[in-house]
């Protein structure tokens, strides 16, 4: 297939905006998303269709909230961009047949409890 193109998630945050500057300086072909210009809660079809079109062939997720402070304050932001939009990404991807990475973050787990099944559920 030709034309086939990365798809950067994330790419304003620091991680994606050195991979943008190796994937540009390499010639490497990518499409880079941020919330300036991809919605990330679009429903999956609507996702689907955007990576058909765009004959994506590899996903980098470097969506993540940071810090624990910003995490504690802010926990359903956390939840959202650390578990859900990750899950829903792997899901498409696996749907589609798309190589997908994601790079985790530290902030998704409270480090308090120790050999604990979290379980949270908070309205989306």
């Amino acid at each position: 297939m030709t034309n086939q193109k990365i798809l950067i998630l994330g790419s304003d945050g620091s991680l994606g905006k050195e991979l943008v500057a190796q994937f540009t300086d390499a010639n490497i072909s990518f499409i880079g998303a941020n919330r300036q210009n991809f919605n990330f809660e679009l429903d999956d079809e609507k996702i689907i269709q955007m990576l058909k079109d765009n004959n994506i062939y590899l996903i980098l997720n470097c969506v993540a909230m940071i810090g624990l402070d910003n995490c504690n304050k802010d926990r359903k932001g956390a939840l959202w961009a650390n578990y859900y939009l990750p899950k829903k990404i792997a899901n498409i991807s696996k749907i589609l047949n798309i190589n997908f990475f994601h790079f985790s973050t530290d902030n998704v787990f409270s480090c308090i409890e120790k050999n604990y099944l979290y379980d949270m559920k908070i309205d989306m």
